[in-house]
């Protein structure tokens, strides 16, 4: 009885093992360069990059480093980038128009020499 058991089981997991790899493969990580200066920022850059299938976003202000968790099927991370930067925040990929940019708070930016924070 426990090899029957055993054989089934075994074949249960070969049946099932493509399809939780492949919904495993769905879910991707980047991590990029957002420039940004303060908390405010941080709320903004997140709040950006929060796109349908993003499922987590943290932005380090320290090291302007952002995290992105994400579906690959749902969304790229060029579209994060573009969406951060319609918002006034250069990503590594995407600068935001002046237009963009201008529309920040003065405690956000981060464009000149000395930054305010």
């Amino acid at each position: 009885m426990k090899i029957i058991v055993n054989i089934i089981l075994a074949a249960l997991l070969f049946v099932c093992s493509p399809a939780l790899t492949q919904a495993q493969s769905k879910i991707d990580t980047t991590t990029f360069h957002v420039d940004g200066v303060c908390n405010t920022c941080k709320e903004r850059i997140e709040r950006a990059a929060l796109l349908r299938g993003v499922k987590y976003v943290e932005w380090e202000k320290t090291s302007e480093q952002l995290t992105v968790v994400y579906r690959n099927d749902k969304v790229k991370p060029d579209d994060v980038h573009i969406s951060i930067a319609s918002i006034g925040h250069d990503t590594e990929k995407v600068k935001a128009s002046d237009e963009a940019y201008s529309k920040l708070p003065d405690c956000c930016l981060y464009r000149s020499d000395i930054k305010k924070h």
